[in-house]
């Protein structure tokens, strides 16, 4: 058979919003050095309170040691409670050793929670860090930081 007639122009649809996202975006920074003199024991570092949503979570933390004795630092994500993610590193035996261990999850809490860096070492003393700053070419207190963007 034959094609019909094209039917008339429908009306114009509503407007669509203006094309910004908005993005619940959250970040804390270690704003002083935090000695870790007990080894095993999980110092906090920088937290954020969450309320209840999926997030994407990344965090680093920087760790000195300013004596001599090798150390292997470990580092994760916590509520205290759950452990979402953990890392660890290695310095070896030489004073001023700096190493960063980067840590990133994807959580859903069901209330608000306050997530955090928590951070030990295998050879505890006042010279294990957890620092703010780094040791030379300091350029604020961002050497160790958590953030979150919420994607549900």
């Amino acid at each position: 058979g034959l094609t019909g007639d094209k039917g008339p122009t429908g009306d114009k649809g509503p407007a669509g919003d203006s094309g910004t996202a908005s993005i619940d975006y959250y970040e804390d920074y270690l704003t002083s050095t935090v000695q870790m003199p007990t080894t095993g024991s999980w110092y906090a570092g920088p937290s954020l309170t969450l309320p209840a949503g999926t997030y994407l979570i990344t965090a680093f933390v920087t760790f000195r040691r300013t004596a001599t004795t090798a150390t292997i630092w470990f580092a994760r994500l916590s509520d205290g409670t759950n452990h979402y993610a953990s890392g660890q590193a290695y310095t070896p035996s030489v004073s001023g050793s700096c190493i960063t261990v980067s840590l990133s999850a994807i959580v859903t809490l069901t209330d608000t929670k306050t997530i955090m860096i928590q951070g030990t070492t295998s050879a505890g003393t006042t010279a294990c860090l957890m620092i703010n700053a780094l040791s030379a070419s300091t350029v604020g207190n961002n050497a160790t930081k958590i953030s979150a963007i919420k994607i549900g």
